[in-house]
């Protein structure tokens, strides 16, 4: 029932500006801007998931970085910056570069899409709550991941699209390229991953050829390192107890306070 829930997600906030551009001739800007809303939007739900699936599970996982707590703080501070970047260049683009500018950019239709589109992932977020205790840690680190690769492309689609429009004399190229790689990168986080044990053969013997005989072949390599990878990955399932908890925020908040020299202790005169 979830993956039926989250597949419609992904159609819905996908079909809410496509529906805008193809069938109401939304502008770039009108487009752009709301697919940063709804960049910004995933992101700030993904975080929420995040501290529940942290508070109910205790997983390892959460804890495993340097300073503890590294895998939430590193998620959002790279939310934050890249959001706020996204954003000013964002409104550079659309106030200076003059394809955008006569593109025009209607905040009555931004706001008017938000809430259908708000509507499609307050669905998937809802769902994924329902047994969220018993979800891995690996689950909500797909999803972690997933979402800041889809900042950055998101990010990089506008950059390359600025050259298509001006390659094309108007902006049309990039809407294109968008509303596509989007809805490819989003199916692409529905359907079920799969990490094989063994590398394919024709993979594995091109680098075969490209080796030295003293190192090891490619196929012994692909198994070492998916080796590491699980143990890694069992080590982050491990449940922490409440106590084992305390004392890792506990060693993270001390670790954070600037240390301080007692007065005089590097008084020479006063040894």
């Amino acid at each position: 029932m979830n993956g039926v829930l989250q597949l419609l997600r992904v159609l819905g906030v996908n079909a809410v500006p496509a529906w805008g551009i193809f069938e109401h001739g939304w502008g770039t800007g009108t487009a752009l801007v709301l697919y940063w809303c709804e960049n910004v939007l995933t992101a700030i739900l993904v975080g929420l998931r995040i501290a529940i699936h942290r508070r109910l599970t205790r997983k390892a996982g959460y804890w495993s970085g340097p300073k503890g707590g590294s895998f939430s703080s590193s998620f959002l501070l790279i939310l934050f910056v890249f959001s706020a970047a996204h954003g000013v260049f964002l409104a550079f683009v659309l106030a200076l570069v003059p394809p955008f500018q006569r593109a025009g950019t209607d905040f009555a239709q931004v706001r008017a899409a938000l809430f259908p589109l708000s509507g499609f992932l307050l669905l998937g977020f809802l769902a994924d709550l329902v047994g969220i205790r018993q979800r891995p840690f690996a689950w909500i680190r797909r999803m972690r991941d997933y979402t800041l690769q889809r900042m950055a492309v998101i990010h990089l689609t506008i950059i390359f699209g600025m050259l298509a429009a001006a390659l094309l004399h108007g902006p049309s190229g990039l809407l294109g390229v968008f509303v596509v790689l989007k809805l490819l990168l989003d199916l692409n986080s529905w359907l079920p991953q799969r990490s094989p044990e063994r590398p394919p053969g024709w993979l594995a013997r091109i680098f075969d050829r490209l080796r030295s005989p003293d190192q090891p072949t490619f196929s012994e390599f692909w198994t070492k390192e998916r080796r590491q990878e699980q143990e890694g990955a069992e080590a982050a399932e491990r449940v922490l107890t409440t106590a084992e908890v305390a004392q890792l925020e506990a060693g993270r908040s001390t670790s954070a306070r600037p240390s301080r020299k007692k007065k005089g202790s590097d008084n020479p005169s006063n040894a």
